[in-house]
């Protein structure tokens, strides 16, 4: 999975739209000053987010989206359910 997969594996269980889960993931990734469109593509293994074993914090990432999103957004009508 690419970076952009694995920060975007809660959103698709939430049933986000795809343009959501797009600038969500972007928004995540300058959150962590790493330039989306460098980034976005990459695996886990190859980019500097990541453990040395190239699985904690990508294992991470959906988690923290899931907090984050949670933390910073209140839930409108579109996130009911």
């Amino acid at each position: 999975m690419t970076v952009a997969e694995n920060i975007a594996v809660v959103p698709k269980l939430l049933k986000w739209p795809a343009a959501r889960i797009r600038g969500r993931v972007d928004e995540l990734l300058e959150m962590v000053h790493l330039p989306p469109d460098e980034y976005r593509t990459r695996m886990p293994a190859n980019s500097p987010v990541v453990s040395s074993s190239g699985r904690l914090r990508s294992a991470l990432a959906p988690t923290a989206n899931h907090a984050v999103g949670r933390a910073v957004w209140r839930p409108g009508p579109a996130d009911a359910g």
